[in-house]
């Protein structure tokens, strides 16, 4: 676009220039412009227009002259503006891994995209607010949006890279971006066309009486602009692989190829083909969104499918679990593990009648002391869970806790730094207690039931048990058994009629249902006291 907008102003310079010389009047003989000096006034008429920031509508030759004087005089900053474009083009290069064209080419194009909005997306090309506050003016400059954007606002992240520019935009502003970045030459050729006939029309009495002077005849100008072009010299050659750039789009990712050309700094944009692959999120795993650029054969100037290499990607938040569930093992066990705390409670004073032995693992001494019944309460358990992956942890909720508001910010940061922590009121439990069936050595095991403890008759240091209240009997193998084959008393002998039913261990299973309504049960170990 930049080209052809230089061509342009360039095409009706040089045609009004050679317009004033063919409208010398005859007296001027001596002064007659041969085609070296010609060639020499139209190589600098056209250099000064690859200067001019805008091009008014012709409306008087003494205009013109003045428009021309001025912009010659502006020459003078032009090595330095060269200096400035050289570092912003390397700046593009390694920031944003495009050309200074092709990276204002994107920067006008998401403003024209975003006009009502006022605001563009930026962080994928990586500057910092001086190098995007550069960029900006020299794409406000090339493509005379001074009057069109104004209020220019920059948004960064905690890099310090701008991932926002903000603007107004004026109410002219999407017809003049619209002209701007058509790069379609017919209607550039078009608009220079209709400059050029109100320039002829304008002076049609200067061009007769200069031709009736010098004897020749002049015809309408003509104009190229195609591959082929007189001005040029040359056909255009393509690059097969095109510089692009991504723009960010409220739906996703657009693509543009830009193709340039061998031989000078024409060039054609070409809307690419984007496709997208999404893996969805799920609860506690990120999704995300691959966008993969092509640009198909028949919309390629050198007609050939062209494959960006590069690719944009959009991060989808993983979703939250609603349905923690405890994981199983390769066998279809439960994996889990639970919390529990013992608690000992002395059954009356010491005394002979009243005692029981107990050995210390540190001293290896075993002492003799009143007898002490000993409980277990499952306090909580942890697992990761089958569904998200994360780490849950259960435990009971802390009364002295809820009473305190503060409490919530410390609790949050746990869960955030350790998983999700589930507090529950309580976690059920059920008594479990071993017993050996003394009239045959048999081991039973009652699950739920409350036993009636005999501390005295078998002696010091023996539980017995003389009763139970409810629960359910299994043998070693976990197999229901009937609670009529479980003996509380000697069946024959000497002490036919005494309890005989020895309390082996007394442990509790605490059972605990997930959000799936999974029953996960565990029952605390003897060995591990």
């Amino acid at each position: 676009m930049k080209k052809n907008l230089q061509r342009f102003g360039a095409s009706v310079l040089a045609a009004a220039m050679v317009a004033q010389s063919v409208a010398l009047p005859a007296a001027a003989e001596t002064t007659k412009i041969d085609s070296s000096v010609a060639q020499s006034v139209a190589a600098s008429a056209a250099s000064a227009a690859s200067a001019v920031q805008s091009l008014p509508k012709f409306t008087s030759t003494a205009d013109l002259i003045k428009q021309t004087a001025q912009t010659l005089a502006a020459q003078g900053e032009v090595h330095e503006l060269e200096q400035d474009d050289a570092k912003l083009e390397a700046t593009a290069q390694s920031k944003a891994g495009m050309s200074l064209a092709a990276l204002e080419n994107a920067l006008a194009d998401a403003m024209y995209a975003n006009a009502a909005a006022g605001k563009i997306n930026t962080e994928a090309y990586g500057l910092n607010k001086d190098e995007m506050a550069s960029v900006m003016a020299a794409t406000i400059k090339t493509y005379h949006l001074s009057s069109a954007v104004t209020d220019l606002g920059y948004e960064t992240n905690a890099a310090g890279v701008v991932t926002a520019v903000t603007f107004t935009g004026s109410s002219g502003m999407t017809s003049a971006m619209e002209s701007m970045t058509n790069s379609d030459d017919e209607v550039i050729a078009q608009q220079a066309d209709s400059y050029a006939q109100a320039y002829v029309a304008e002076n049609s009495d200067t061009f007769a009486a200069s031709a009736a002077a010098d004897g020749h005849t002049y015809g309408e100008p003509k104009w190229y602009w195609n591959d082929t072009n007189p001005e040029d010299g040359h056909t255009h050659t393509w690059k097969e692989t095109p510089d692009g750039y991504w723009t960010k789009t409220d739906d996703g990712w657009a693509y543009t190829a830009v193709y340039t050309c061998e031989k000078d700094d024409a060039y054609q944009k070409v809307e690419g083909t984007v496709t997208k692959d999404t893996t969805e999120a799920k609860p506690g795993v990120a999704g995300k969104t691959v966008y993969s650029a092509s640009v198909p054969a028949d919309k390629s100037p050198v007609k050939k499918e062209y494959k960006e290499p590069t690719t944009r990607t959009d991060d989808i938040a993983a979703l939250p679990c609603q349905n923690h569930a405890v994981p199983k093992d390769a066998d279809g066990n439960f994996v889990a593990t639970f919390n529990w705390e013992m608690t000992k409670t002395q059954q009356g004073e010491f005394s002979k009648d009243n005692a029981q032995l107990f050995y210390d693992s540190e001293t290896k001494q075993i002492t003799a002391g009143a007898p002490v019944t000993i409980d277990w309460e499952c306090t909580g358990l942890t697992f990761t869970c089958a569904s998200c992956g994360e780490k849950v942890t259960v435990k009971l909720k802390d009364a002295e806790k809820d009473d305190k508001k503060d409490d919530a910010s410390t609790q949050d940061s746990e869960a955030a730094d350790n998983g999700v922590t589930v507090e529950v009121d309580s976690i059920m439990t059920m008594p479990v207690s071993v017993v050996v069936d003394q009239n045959d050595n048999s081991v039973y095991i009652n699950v739920g039931g409350t036993p009636t403890l005999d501390t005295t008759s078998g002696g010091t240091g023996v539980t017995l048990v003389s009763a139970m209240d409810g629960g359910n009997w299994y043998d070693m193998q976990n197999n229901p058994v009937d609670a009529s084959k479980v003996n509380f008393t000697y069946q024959s002998g000497d002490n036919k009629g005494k309890n005989s039913l020895l309390l082996y261990d007394s442990q509790k299973t605490a059972v605990y249902v997930d959000d799936q309504g999974n029953q996960v049960t565990n029952t605390y170990d003897v060995s591990r006291r």
